[in-house]
């Protein structure tokens, strides 16, 4: 009897108390980062509030849309260590096709989730549970595949993410999302770089609130969307010009 309390003991935990932001920073190592290795607030700011909605159970839904370089990979290599250790439920990430999926998961994600130590503690024994585009945790299961329909159909997941929307056919995001199977905690991410008018991303974007990131002018001190239109600069000196002086 002793050591069946010793072992429920030692298999509970009292959940992180503080907030995502403290956990990432504390447990989540980025390899690739071009920005920093460590997690840092002020790394990439515009993904402080869509980490904060990822984190709010009352949110179902959030759209991302950033250029290339904006960090959208990066948001979704924090948020997987930190579904796996705190809020864990099956999950499935949908990339471009099936093996970009596969080499982005070898190269990139296995190093960040062996080097978080909550994660790697929770790895599965069973190396044929731990396989290139599966990873099957004694909690959950994590799945990563190429956007086509057979990835799309028969698994429930209580989280869909979508990467790079935008090359997606017409109908897939919306089969995605069958596959929460209406659970009540369920969380769709969809991400991407710009899009034409009749993408169906568009109408998942529009649908809820749309937030902007901008910045604030030190003269004006008034709030402005980043838009090139709105670069003032004195001079302009042009690729041709540079190399000949």
């Amino acid at each position: 009897m002793k050591n069946l309390f010793s072992g429920l003991a030692a298999g509970v935990q009292l959940p992180f108390d503080g907030t995502i932001h403290d956990w990432l920073q504390s447990n989540v190592r980025l390899p690739h980062s071009a920005r920093s290795t460590h997690f840092e607030i002020g790394m990439a700011p515009w993904l402080n509030d869509p980490l904060r909605a990822f984190a709010n159970d009352r949110i179902k839904q959030i759209c991302i849309a950033a250029p290339t370089g904006g960090a959208k990979t990066t948001f979704l290599e924090l948020v997987i260590p930190y579904v796996i250790a705190q809020q864990p439920g099956p999950m499935i990430v949908v990339g471009q096709n099936d093996e970009m999926a596969k080499e982005w998961c070898e190269s990139r994600l296995l190093p960040i989730l062996e080097n978080c130590d909550p994660v790697r503690k929770l790895f599965p024994e069973d190396r044929h549970q731990k396989r290139k585009t599966t990873i099957l945790f004694p909690h959950m299961p994590l799945f990563i595949a190429g956007a086509n329909m057979s990835s799309l159909q028969e698994k429930s997941m209580r989280y869909c993410y979508g990467d790079e929307t935008w090359q997606w056919k017409k109908g897939m995001i919306e089969e995605m999302k069958k596959r929460h199977h209406d659970r009540w905690n369920r969380k769709t991410i969809l991400v991407s770089q710009g899009w034409d008018a009749d993408c169906e991303m568009n109408e998942h974007f529009e649908s809820g609130e749309i937030w902007e990131f901008g910045t604030v002018c030190e003269n004006c001190e008034q709030w402005h969307k980043m838009l090139w239109s709105s670069v003032k600069y004195e001079e302009v000196i042009l690729e041709k010009d540079r190399k000949s002086t």
